[in-house]
């Protein structure tokens, strides 16, 4: 997006703010291009602005045939930001936006004067709302242009550069101008089809449907500035199937007295039409930790009430959660790495269901360097012990945050989707069975992410017998399991994706991987066989980077699935011998502790408890007098 100024004299410069990137489903009817007029000036002489062209790929539209949110094409509002903001923050701010819109990675410093730019312009807005400022200009902060896409020639998986020109003085033919590039995608929902240069013919497995969501946003029943019907018009358009508005307990405003009706607005708004994302409640409060360590929770149904804000440690707030409404209600952890503000801060807790890894406007790297990529890695190796004994899962989420203010809209919004599993019909469900499923599949962490909304995933066993969140148990080293790898980008460009078993926290070993080209929409599916050389997570992890220069690279993370290692191979070094014996026999006289995972290995008589009767079953299987042990 290229952004201009007018008038260098007495009436101060007039400046745009708006998104560089936007993207809509092919079924939208309408585009909604936001944008905001700003005059620098301190005094009260504001020009006129008029629109002047729109011009999508070169060609030019019939401006009597579009609609402008606020004012009309020849008499556009311009918000008097200069009469109550510095004239040098709001220039600084134009330059930020315009680095965010080509894709320029924003320091710290600059997100936070930008933050704080549009925390003031909300501020003034909200003032003006109750007559405290003399300046109902200040209500006009966001507008947008609504262009019929009956006026377009779009076509699925394509990217358009969109030009709007307004004109500052007609008379000295002075202009303004921004460009957004809008993407028209179609997320992988249903009906995909296969890329044959794999010479394969299989389309999605019928037990491997994936849902697009949003699992974290806000609406005006917390401090969200849209509703809920009109938070749902927005992300419906977007490509999203289901949201989740996290208000409850948030910031204090809905509460368990207002939950029950709140349940109900949610359903209403849904009505299960097929053609509008399904709306979810959802809560987000927070730990005792002076507003930090912020929780995403799910499922809970009719009951929010002692998951009130600031009040539980880390620990009792997530068993709290996941004691509500078992086994569906479940907790995520929130912009675990933010790096200003609300950051979580004790790492020693159990039985969170997800990390959210993608989260709000500011985010911009998630390579496995990043921030968000070593604490995911982190997270699965410090749950992996709780997972193997029937703890859940730790899966990867990702969450817009939205809010739906001033700031987001001109910074421009990261619509980032969490893939939810659904192994049911997805159209035969009712609203409550939809809901059961998908709450069910985010406490198993059966979940996948994605920066732009590719969808890729991975069974093991035969026939996709074992999906993601899914823990193996008793695999032996060297056994071959069939591995399928299905991947479908909505940008094209270069696919690198791999299979890893992770390690340690920064070490991984590679299972699988693929350098290939990638065409929008077009399923690529491989299937092959890998070993197991020992017990571990293995979990899907792509890059892409796209031929559009004005798209940043798609990052998609999978959840895991766990292969514990064989029974009685209790040190895991992947042979049964006399020092696994010996081993149980130290941790039953109190000479050794064992964790957790090592006591699932040790544990081969099937009582449920590790004693010398192990011990001794162990030595049998050695000398052979037993081929299998009694758990088998």
């Amino acid at each position: 997006m290229f952004i201009s100024s007018a008038f260098g004299d007495s009436r101060g410069e007039i400046v745009v703010f708006a998104p560089g990137y936007e993207r809509f489903i092919p079924q939208a009817e309408k585009w909604n291009l936001h944008f905001s007029l700003i005059n620098t000036l301190s005094n009260k002489d504001t020009p006129l602005v008029s629109l002047k062209s729109i011009a999508i790929d070169g060609k030019d539209l019939d401006l009597d045939k579009l609609q402008i949110s606020i004012g009309n094409k020849d008499n556009l509002p311009v918000v008097p930001a200069g009469r109550y903001i510095d004239r040098h923050e709001l220039l600084m701010a134009q330059k930020i936006n315009q680095k965010s819109a080509f894709g320029t990675d924003i320091n710290n410093a600059e997100k936070r004067q930008f933050i704080e730019l549009g925390s003031k312009i909300d501020q003034f807005t909200e003032k003006a709302k109750r007559g405290k400022i003399d300046e109902p200009g200040f209500l006009m902060t966001i507008n947008y242009i609504e262009i019929p896409t009956e006026l377009l020639e779009i076509e699925v998986f394509n990217t358009y550069t969109v030009e709007v020109t307004f004109s500052t003085d007609p008379v000295q033919d002075q202009t303004i101008t921004f460009i957004t590039k809008v993407s028209v995608i179609e997320l992988p929902f249903s009906d995909i089809k296969t890329d044959s240069a794999e010479k394969e013919t299989l389309s999605f497995p019928s037990n491997a449907q994936w849902i697009p969501s949003d699992l974290h946003l806000h609406t005006d029943n917390s401090d969200g500035k849209k509703t809920l019907a009109g938070a749902q018009d927005r992300m419906t358009k977007k490509g999203y199937k289901f949201i989740c508005p996290t208000d409850g307990h948030h910031t204090g405003m809905l509460l368990p007295a207002q939950w029950g009706a709140y349940k109900v607005d949610c359903y209403s708004v849904s009505d299960d039409n097929p053609s509008k994302a399904l709306v979810f409640p959802g809560v987000e409060t927070s730990a005792l930790d002076n507003g930090n360590s912020h929780l995403l929770i799910y499922g809970t149904d009719n009951n929010i009430s002692g998951l009130q804000e600031n009040t539980y440690s880390h620990q009792n707030l997530i068993n709290r959660t996941i004691n509500k409404n078992p086994p569906r209600s479940s907790a995520a952890i929130a912009h675990p790495v933010a790096s200003l503000g609300y950051p979580w801060t004790n790492w020693s807790v159990t039985g969170y269901s997800g990390i959210e890894l993608m989260s709000g406007c500011l985010q911009s790297n998630f390579g496995l360097g990043s921030g968000p990529g070593i604490k995911y890695r982190e997270v699965l190796i410090s749950q992996y012990d709780n997972a193997i004994i029937g703890g859940p899962v730790p899966s990867p989420r990702a969450g817009t945050d939205l809010h739906f203010t001033w700031t987001e809209t001109m910074w421009g919004i990261k619509y980032y989707v969490t893939w939810v599993h659904n192994p049911s019909s997805w159209t035969s469900q009712n609203y409550n069975q939809k809901k059961e499923t998908l709450d069910m599949s985010l406490s198993k962490g059966r979940t996948i992410t994605s920066c732009h909304g590719s969808l890729g995933y991975f069974t093991l066993g035969a026939n996709g017998k074992h999906i993601i969140g899914d823990v193996l148990t008793a695999v032996q080293p060297g056994t071959v399991l069939p591995l399928r790898v299905v991947f479908t980008p909505i940008h094209s460009g270069n696919l690198k994706i791999y299979l890893y078993r992770q390690i340690t926290n920064t070490n991984q070993e590679q299972m699988f991987y693929r350098n290939v080209n990638v065409t929008p929409g077009i399923t690529r599916t491989w299937n092959t066989n890998i070993t197991i050389t020992k017990p571990g997570l293995y979990w899907l992890y792509a890059t892409i980077t796209s031929d559009e220069e004005s798209i940043k690279d798609d990052y998609i993370y999978s959840a895991p699935i766990i292969v514990n290692g064989q029974l009685g191979d209790v040190n895991g070094d992947g042979f049964i011998n006399v020092t696994d014996s010996i081993l149980v026999l130290s941790y039953v006289v109190g000479n050794v502790e064992l964790s957790e995972n090592e006591l699932d290995r040790a544990e081969v008589s099937g009582d449920g408890a590790v004693n010398n009767t192990d011990s001794t079953l162990i030595m049998r299987y050695i000398t052979g007098l037993i081929d299998e042990f009694p758990r088998q």
